[in-house]
């Protein structure tokens, strides 16, 4: 009697802690930290870390243009010494090579856009198919078919060169 009032007093206190207890046998780490280790970074939170990778995206920010890429710099006084240094007759700065992340995705686009203008791009005009619904029946008295759909294909897939070709 005294063992049972003794594991029915522990099951009530486990109850009551809920896995709080078992949680921290499990789970070596402290759960309120707002940076676990130093030396892995720098310690920032989600909203700061987000503004920073923003502000340095917009930094290295790039431009597609048809001639290529080209680097785009928000400083206006930077464009206006390159100016007044074109003034002077002193040497051009020197261009900084694109990203060749940025060449590709120009590349990329050029070739996908003249594959959409193409008017020869091929479609496959789906197929046609049809429905029909089988009603309640019994073959003899043992076997008896339920209602159910049969579909089939009343005209098959093709290729469409020409835009109104085969879409009739």
């Amino acid at each position: 009697m005294k063992i049972k009032e003794i594991c029915g007093f522990l099951f009530i206190v486990f109850l009551l802690t809920g896995c709080s207890s078992v949680g921290e046998i499990f789970n070596p780490y402290d759960s309120e930290f707002m940076c676990p280790e130093v030396g892995y970074g720098k310690c920032a939170t989600m909203d700061q870390a987000y503004k920073e990778s923003y502000e340095a995206h917009a930094e290295n920010e790039m431009v597609l243009t048809e001639q290529g890429a080209e680097a785009v710099s928000d400083n206006e006084e930077c464009g206006k010494c390159q100016e007044e240094e074109k003034e002077e007759g002193e040497a051009a700065p020197v261009k900084r090579e694109p990203d060749p992340e940025y060449i590709y995705r120009d590349r990329l686009f050029k070739e996908m856009a003249s594959v959409i203008e193409d008017s020869e791009t091929p479609l496959l005009a789906p197929p046609e198919i049809g429905r029909v619904l089988v009603l309640n029946y019994s073959d003899t008295e043992d076997i008896f078919y339920s209602s159910r759909h049969i579909y089939f294909i009343t005209k098959d897939p093709q290729w469409v060169l020409t835009p109104y070709e085969g879409l009739e």
